[in-house]
């Protein structure tokens, strides 16, 4: 898999980051519910139809902080952000020669899941199986 992300995590490592990564998880579903209330959609980045802040041009600070947060954060660390909603986040890892992804869900305190790419989330493992 060419495009699987190169830094691999143990299970130790993901652990270590999930007091900073509940932080800034709440932090993201605030600033969220912020934008869900003034009308704009954070996927197309764009304010929804009769909620545009007539003239102004530019996007809310609160989307601004919610992308630096997830660039920052997670993307140039390697931890992928799979569902907001959810509380899925992703860790690329190595299980014996596969490349997996371990998976931690906000707000537990450790990692509890894993599974392979080509599978999917749908079929998640138990950690204790790992």
């Amino acid at each position: 898999m060419s495009d699987f992300q190169e830094k691999k995590y143990s299970i130790k490592e993901a652990e270590a980051l999930i007091p900073g990564l509940k932080k800034d998880f709440e932090e993201i579903v605030e600033l969220k519910k912020k934008l869900d209330d003034i009308g704009f959609d954070i996927v197309y980045g764009t304010f929804r139809e009769g909620c545009s802040p007539n003239g102004t041009g530019s996007l809310p600070q609160d989307f601004l902080d919610f992308c630096g947060i997830i660039e920052n954060n997670f993307h140039k660390v390697g931890i992928l952000l799979r569902s907001l909603d959810e509380g899925i986040v992703d860790f690329p890892a190595k299980r014996g020669k596969d490349d997996v992804f371990i998976t931690w869900i906000y707000p537990e305190s450790k990692i509890n899941y894993w599974y392979f790419p080509e599978e999917g989330y749908q079929e998640k493992k138990s950690i204790v199986d790992f």
